[in-house]
Protein backbone atom coordinates (compact mmCIF):
# COMPACT_ATOMS: atom_id res chain seq x y z
CA UNK A 1 0.00 0.00 0.00
CA UNK A 2 1.31 3.08 -0.82
CA UNK A 3 0.99 6.87 0.92
CA UNK A 4 -1.66 8.46 -1.70
CA UNK A 5 -3.88 4.97 -1.37
CA UNK A 6 -4.05 5.24 2.50
CA UNK A 7 -4.72 8.83 2.65
CA UNK A 8 -7.48 8.20 0.03
CA UNK A 9 -8.90 5.01 2.08
CA UNK A 10 -8.93 7.08 5.22
CA UNK A 11 -10.37 10.35 3.72
CA UNK A 12 -13.37 8.49 1.53
CA UNK A 13 -14.28 7.10 5.06
CA UNK A 14 -13.83 10.07 7.17
CA UNK A 15 -14.27 13.10 4.82
CA UNK A 16 -12.71 15.93 6.86
CA UNK A 17 -14.22 19.38 6.29
CA UNK A 18 -12.76 22.98 7.32
CA UNK A 19 -9.66 23.67 7.76
CA UNK A 20 -9.41 22.30 11.47
CA UNK A 21 -10.30 18.50 10.57
CA UNK A 22 -8.18 18.41 7.25
CA UNK A 23 -4.89 20.02 9.37
CA UNK A 24 -5.95 17.33 12.04
CA UNK A 25 -6.70 14.41 9.07
CA UNK A 26 -2.87 14.96 7.79
CA UNK A 27 -0.98 14.40 11.03
CA UNK A 28 -3.36 11.51 11.53
CA UNK A 29 -2.65 9.66 7.87
CA UNK A 30 1.01 10.53 8.66
CA UNK A 31 0.81 8.81 11.93
CA UNK A 32 -1.01 6.04 10.42
CA UNK A 33 1.30 5.67 7.83
CA UNK A 34 4.47 5.58 10.30
CA UNK A 35 2.57 2.87 12.14
CA UNK A 36 2.68 0.89 9.14
CA UNK A 37 6.12 1.31 8.22
CA UNK A 38 7.08 0.66 11.88
CA UNK A 39 4.86 -2.45 12.00
CA UNK A 40 6.94 -3.79 9.30
CA UNK A 41 9.94 -2.98 10.27
CA UNK A 42 9.17 -4.21 13.31
CA UNK A 43 8.11 -7.89 11.85
CA UNK A 44 11.32 -7.79 10.00
CA UNK A 45 13.61 -7.44 12.98
CA UNK A 46 11.72 -10.44 14.51
CA UNK A 47 12.17 -12.43 11.45
CA UNK A 48 15.83 -11.60 11.34
CA UNK A 49 16.24 -12.38 15.15
CA UNK A 50 14.79 -15.51 14.86
CA UNK A 51 17.31 -16.93 12.10
CA UNK A 52 20.26 -14.99 13.41
CA UNK A 53 22.79 -17.17 15.22
CA UNK A 54 26.02 -15.23 16.15
CA UNK A 55 25.33 -13.09 19.01
CA UNK A 56 27.34 -10.02 18.65
CA UNK A 57 24.09 -9.50 15.76
CA UNK A 58 21.70 -10.96 18.24
CA UNK A 59 22.47 -8.17 20.62
CA UNK A 60 22.10 -5.72 17.48
CA UNK A 61 18.75 -6.73 16.79
CA UNK A 62 17.97 -6.78 20.12
CA UNK A 63 18.26 -2.95 20.18
CA UNK A 64 16.97 -2.07 17.00
CA UNK A 65 13.76 -3.91 17.80
CA UNK A 66 13.61 -2.12 21.58
CA UNK A 67 14.20 0.92 20.03
CA UNK A 68 11.10 0.13 16.70
CA UNK A 69 9.09 -0.44 19.45
CA UNK A 70 9.72 2.73 21.61
CA UNK A 71 8.74 4.19 18.15
CA UNK A 72 6.01 2.06 17.29
CA UNK A 73 4.17 2.76 20.64
CA UNK A 74 4.80 6.97 20.13
CA UNK A 75 2.99 6.31 16.47
CA UNK A 76 -0.44 4.42 17.62
CA UNK A 77 -0.28 6.74 20.71
CA UNK A 78 -0.31 9.93 17.83
CA UNK A 79 -2.77 7.59 15.86
CA UNK A 80 -5.31 7.73 18.78
CA UNK A 81 -4.87 10.93 19.65
CA UNK A 82 -5.54 12.03 16.11
CA UNK A 83 -8.19 9.97 15.57
CA UNK A 84 -10.03 10.81 18.91
CA UNK A 85 -10.05 14.65 18.52
CA UNK A 86 -11.06 14.21 14.61
CA UNK A 87 -13.71 12.12 15.84
CA UNK A 88 -15.13 15.05 18.28
CA UNK A 89 -14.43 17.95 15.73
CA UNK A 90 -16.80 15.68 12.82
CA UNK A 91 -19.45 15.25 15.80
CA UNK A 92 -19.69 18.99 16.96
CA UNK A 93 -19.66 19.53 12.79
CA UNK A 94 -23.04 17.35 12.90
CA UNK A 95 -24.53 19.01 15.99
CA UNK A 96 -23.75 22.33 14.45
CA UNK A 97 -25.30 21.35 10.69
CA UNK A 98 -28.37 19.64 12.42
CA UNK A 99 -29.31 22.49 14.02
CA UNK A 100 -30.24 20.72 17.20
CA UNK A 101 -29.15 18.98 19.91
CA UNK A 102 -28.14 15.40 18.89
CA UNK A 103 -29.11 12.53 21.35
CA UNK A 104 -26.20 9.86 21.47
CA UNK A 105 -28.24 7.30 20.17
CA UNK A 106 -29.15 9.43 16.71
CA UNK A 107 -25.12 10.14 16.58
CA UNK A 108 -24.09 6.31 16.85
CA UNK A 109 -26.25 5.99 13.84
CA UNK A 110 -24.66 9.03 12.30
CA UNK A 111 -21.02 7.92 12.66
CA UNK A 112 -19.90 5.41 10.06
CA UNK A 113 -17.23 2.73 11.60
CA UNK A 114 -13.80 3.17 11.01
CA UNK A 115 -11.94 0.01 9.87
CA UNK A 116 -8.51 0.04 10.23
CA UNK A 117 -6.47 -1.74 7.89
Amino acid sequence: MTFQELEASFHRQMQPKGSAEVALFRQFVNAAWNLWLLSDQERGLNELAAKELIPLNQARIRKDLTQTRRRLNLAENAFCRCLNRLTRLRDDRLRRSAGRMITPELLARLRTPLQIM
